[in-house]
């Protein structure tokens, strides 16, 4: 098991008990929660029946090549279908290159979860062998 690594897994989001099937990219090295693309969050608020909100405070972002990229103001918050689970997950709509969501390290340190980068899967820490001792 890895921390600093990314995969990119198909996973589910949902609203209103309507579902839509995404590319997710999951970034350890990514500095923040979660991010979603403008377009596909125009898509999943219209498909899925629910509504973008603004952020009390914008925010700006800085990309991974340290220049600080457009401004934030709006997000989203949709249910995330992953390994069985639903977790909630509010996500800032953002410009995207190539990914429909970004998952940062802030959200996998929050959830509990670890890449297995070998076997391309999620370790959940809650269900993690304990060390005995």
């Amino acid at each position: 098991m890895l921390k600093g690594d990314s995969f990119t897994f198909l996973y589910t989001i949902s609203s209103n008990r309507l579902r839509i099937k995404t590319c997710t990219l999951i970034n350890t090295k990514a500095n923040g929660y979660a991010f979603i693309n403008t377009k596909f969050a125009a898509l999943a608020t219209r498909f899925l029946n629910t509504k973008a909100q603004q952020l009390f405070t914008p925010c700006n972002i800085q990309g991974f090549n340290s220049k600080i990229a457009q401004l934030i103001t709006d997000y989203i918050e949709l249910t995330l279908l992953i390994n069985r689970r639903q977790i909630k997950v509010p996500m800032l709509i953002i410009q995207l290159r190539g990914q429909d969501i970004i998952l940062g390290r802030k959200w996998a340190t929050e959830i509990g979860v670890l890449i297995n980068c070998k076997n391309r899967q999620l370790i959940w820490l809650e269900d993690y062998p304990k060390d005995k001792g």
